[in-house]
């Protein structure tokens, strides 16, 4: 089964062809996906049952008309699904049930935030982005997210910078942090390409 590419907006990570039992995860990009695609990354978990996880990403995956059908559907296959949220989605008029829907359905949330503090949040995202996010995280910490239901928050440092160590962070975290706002855990990544990190 060869990746079905950008443009169909889904993509394994490996091929069942080669070896199946290492295919464990589906990436499922839903910025611009329609019915049809939805519906064939369904029709790849009922054929793989090695596939083990579907993660759903695309800026704001949950915007997709088609993310609510197709986590009941993953979830109904027994399968991991996790939702790359940016917190603030949570927060639309048109969403205010999603975190309930998110923890019905078990869905791990990786929570992207691109710093620990409001300014450079802010100059990254737009003015109380920063605020946002943290309404949005004590909503999930409400439904248990960040004690038994899985929250993990990713850094992502602005500009032309490498992220400090991972415990570093975590331990940063931990002192500056809002009160009340808990993760399960803090992974650092950097995902600056060379036009973001050259000002281009």
């Amino acid at each position: 089964m060869k990746s079905p590419g950008k443009r169909s907006g889904f993509r394994s990570t490996d091929t069942a062809r080669e070896d199946p039992r290492v295919v464990r995860r589906i990436l499922t990009h839903l910025g611009l996906a329609g019915a049809a695609v939805a519906a064939r990354v369904v029709e790849l978990l009922v054929a793989t049952p090695s596939i083990e996880v579907v993660d759903l990403t695309g800026g704001a995956p949950e915007l997709c008309p088609h993310f609510r059908w197709l986590v009941g559907a993953a979830r109904r296959l027994g399968r991991r699904v996790i939702d790359r949220c940016n917190l603030t989605i949570l927060l639309e008029p048109a969403m205010e049930d999603l975190s309930d829907f998110l923890a019905a359905n078990r869905v791990e949330v990786v929570a992207s935030l691109p710093c620990y503090g409001p300014e450079n949040v802010d100059r990254q995202r737009g003015l109380g982005v920063f605020a946002k996010s943290i309404v949005a995280l004590r909503r999930l910490n409400a439904l248990g997210y960040g004690a038994e239901r899985r929250l993990d928050l990713v850094y992502n440092p602005v500009g032309a910078s490498l992220p400090p160590p991972q415990q570093v962070l975590e331990n940063y975290l931990e002192l500056s942090f809002p009160t009340g706002a808990a993760i399960n855990r803090l992974n650092c990544l950097n995902f600056n390409g060379c036009g973001t990190a050259c000002g281009m």
